[in-house]
């Protein structure tokens, strides 16, 4: 029943449709392909509930990882930890990942009303899978300060409304994002949430670093910054002064790139 309804929604869109779902009534994901997209996609995994859709696509002689998600409701963070797992058996140089995570990254900014907590461990899980691939929260990179921008609302009095659907991107293709917004969404409580990207990846050759002053909002980094401070103020006693601070000024540009 349900791959004759999915049958007939890829022929209603006109190009290729990827897809999963558990049942009628939850745990849909899908990626559709534009019909005029010329493409090829090279490797693929999809979860047979509704997870998630994991694929290597082909555009222009360039290779982006696609991940769509569908978090659980509880707070399930060995769901976010197999992340890495399977995202490190592909190519994951342009990595792409949106949905609906069911969770917050910051209660401050991205939450109104309800409880102060939306499945904090597997928000911490998942924070560290952007680490390890250096993703971004695009939509936050671009808007650091905005409060009560929300894709998801409640039907309940008073109104509960959350960021909970966002992409994830590598960093590097943060300069190749010319358009991210969202929408209302027809008959559901989240919105559209919508991402542009160019196809062409730059590859610029080696140049000079510069820090990216919005890692300083990330408290992971600031956390692992200032403990590098202290360890290596220890660790360096014996040293010069200016040959200390250009030995810190290392370790620190290090562990930021």
């Amino acid at each position: 029943m349900y791959h004759r309804e999915a049958r007939y929604w890829q022929n209603e869109w006109g190009g290729k449709a990827v897809y999963s779902h558990l049942n009628t009534a939850s745990r849909d994901v899908c990626i559709l392909f534009k019909p005029t997209l010329s493409f090829d996609i090279i490797k693929m995994d999809v979860h047979d509930a509704g997870r998630y859709i994991i694929l290597d696509l082909k555009v222009h002689d360039c290779i982006f990882t696609l991940l769509c998600v569908y978090g659980p409701n509880v707070d399930d963070p060995m769901f976010y930890q197999s992340f890495v797992p399977l995202l490190s058996n592909f190519q994951c140089d342009n990595i792409i990942i949106g949905g609906d995570f069911k969770f917050v990254f910051n209660l401050d900014l991205d939450k109104q009303n309800g409880n102060r907590r939306t499945n904090v461990h597997a928000r911490d899980e998942c924070m560290k899978v952007m680490n390890y691939f250096y993703l971004v929260d695009i939509w936050r990179e671009r808007n650091p300060r905005l409060k009560y921008f929300f894709f998801w609302r409640s039907n309940v009095t008073p109104g509960i409304n959350c960021r909970l659907d966002f992409f994830l991107i590598s960093r590097k293709l943060a300069v190749n994002v010319h358009s991210d917004k969202f929408f209302s969404g027809l008959c559901s409580d989240h919105s559209i949430v919508f991402l542009s990207c160019n196809s062409f990846v730059d590859r610029r050759g080696p140049g000079f670093w510069k820090f990216n002053n919005s890692l300083l909002d990330d408290h992971i980094y600031v956390e692992q910054i200032t403990e590098i401070i202290s360890r290596e103020i220890s660790a360096t006693l014996h040293l010069d002064p200016s040959l200390r601070w250009d030995f810190i000024k290392l370790k620190n540009r290090s562990e930021s790139i």
